[in-house]
């Protein structure tokens, strides 16, 4: 199934709004959630998950002053593709002024699955941006760890048409062996952040306080980028992940 989802955001009178919407099957969008001048956007989906072949192409628009969080409903699994291989692409544009958080659930890749997804992100050089993309080594619960076939997942980050960011995950455990020490060693989840706000003296002070955070039961490292900071974390929960992002995500 090829599916389509496109966002158009504005600002006006110290409000953010969607004003243009367009989505086809399983995808669907909520009514937002208002919160000042602030709107959380929270992505649906009708399917039980993705299947070999399928293709989705997400295009989001975020117009200048906009200030916006997106959701996802729930983890995204793909299931067994039948040697096929599930596409996703995302586009984002972020205008001047902008402040988007985009904060989707992670990814599950069941057993012989194939997932590429392909990520492309615009931002004006005094818009705000965190971005986070996490998944798992399968169905934990279920025995399941590194049974896929492929994981694949390229991301790109553009300030004003110049590249400052760029992660390629690419696990395929025909090929290595994850679970050993100096790769993810115990852990089952996988998740990666960047930090991206106009303000040189804030971007210091969030790498201080990133620098100091403790965790328990995972690792993460911390690097400052040409243009802003990724952060890389291995845990085993999603949950956990997720709790430490949004503690990140206050820092700004």
């Amino acid at each position: 199934m090829k599916s389509k989802l496109f966002l158009k955001i504005e600002s006006d009178n110290d409000r953010t709004r969607i004003s243009d919407m367009y989505f086809t099957p399983p995808y669907k969008i909520m009514s937002p959630f208002v919160k000042g001048k602030h709107i959380d956007i929270m992505q649906m989906c009708a399917s039980a998950g993705l299947l070999g072949m399928d293709e989705v192409s997400m295009e989001i628009l975020i117009g200048p002053g906009s200030d916006i969080t997106y959701l996802s409903q729930s983890y995204e699994k793909v299931f067994d593709t039948k040697g096929k291989e599930v596409q996703k692409k995302l586009r984002m544009d972020i205008k001047e002024g902008a402040k988007v958080k985009y904060f989707p659930y992670p990814v599950i890749p069941f057993q012989n699955s194939k997932y590429y997804a392909d990520n492309e992100i615009m931002i004006s050089k005094d818009a705000t941006l965190v971005y986070s993309d996490i998944f798992t080594c399968g169905r934990v619960g279920m025995g399941e760890r590194f049974k896929m076939r492929s994981y694949r997942s390229k991301t790109k980050i553009y300030i004003e048409d110049q590249l400052v960011f760029a992660d390629h995950t690419y696990i395929c455990p025909q090929k290595f062996h994850y679970q050993k020490m100096g790769m993810w060693s115990e852990y089952t989840h996988n998740g990666f952040l960047y930090i991206y706000c106009p303000h040189e003296e804030k971007m210091h002070r969030i790498l201080s306080k990133l620098q100091k955070m403790t965790t328990e039961h995972m690792v993460f490292g911390v690097t400052r980028c040409c243009e802003g900071i990724g952060i890389r974390v291995l845990g085993n929960q999603g949950d956990q992940i997720f709790q430490f992002f949004q503690k990140s995500f206050k820092l700004i």
